[in-house]
């Protein structure tokens, strides 16, 4: 009999990256991008800043950016041990486990979050359980934000090979639409987070190591291109956060 193996998220614990905040200046600019996305969808929606529920917050890296939204309390979730010790620091309260190990014990909250997180579920079972779970601690009238990646616009302009490691580059938004749709979520927003300029092959300099770590003109160029393009389209963005709620 062959042995079931364990789903994307459990496999991979503790070998996806944290963050992208410390990545130098292409970190600083993707992370610049996120919370110019986040600021469009609490003004546009009424999001409650009361408290952000952080599903998958990791080691509180993004703590100094929901205080910076103003949010007042950081809850979050997180399975890594490593991870909870260092969030517990930054964070208000966080839990320890899974999703699906801690989820019957928590209070659902207005805002729930989950940044970075699906891009590492590559099974979309798996996604459609880890959303429907999330779904279920919104609190009546609130919403659920996560980010997802947008292959079209992040593999296949530049000529690259579909990616299917701890981080899934490869599946569409339309793709990610019908597994909320299946876990009972209505998308009431699709806001674009950045645009990678490495989705171009006119600049795929960009993605060697020097084209990372370069500094000034190149990334603040793309940081004002992604800010002029967020309130009209989601085209070419290589990320969106949805916003959403219980349908």
């Amino acid at each position: 009999m062959a042995v079931q193996q364990e789903p994307s998220y459990r496999r991979n614990l503790g070998k996806v990256s944290y963050t992208y905040k410390d990545g130098g200046a292409q970190g600083e600019f993707m992370n610049a991008c996120r919370m110019a996305a986040w600021r469009n969808a609490i003004e546009k929606h009424s999001i409650s800043t009361d408290c952000i529920l952080d599903v998958g917050c990791s080691y509180g890296s993004w703590a100094e950016n929901w205080r910076a939204l103003g949010f007042k309390k950081l809850h979050g979730i997180e399975p890594n041990p490593e991870a909870v010790e260092k969030a517990r620091l930054v964070f208000d309260e966080v839990e320890h486990g899974f999703l699906e190990e801690v989820v019957g014990s928590i209070e659902p909250s207005e805002t729930v979050a989950a940044n970075g997180v699906i891009v590492h579920i590559l099974e979309r079972e798996a996604e459609r359980r880890f959303l429907e779970e999330s779904a279920s601690l919104v609190a009546a009238g609130g919403h659920l934000l996560f980010s997802v990646i947008n292959c079209e616009y992040y593999v296949t302009p530049a000529g690259r090979e579909p990616f299917d490691g701890p981080n899934s580059c490869t599946r569409t938004l339309d793709h990610h639409r019908d597994v909320a749709a299946e876990a009972g979520l209505e998308i009431i927003d699709q806001i674009g987070t950045f645009i990678n300029p490495w989705c171009l092959a006119e600049f795929d300099f960009v993605a060697n190591t020097e084209g990372i770590k370069a500094e000034g003109d190149l990334w603040a160029g793309w940081e004002h291109v992604s800010n002029a393009h967020r309130p009209h389209t989601l085209v070419p963005f290589a990320e969106a956060l949805f916003v959403a709620r219980k349908s």
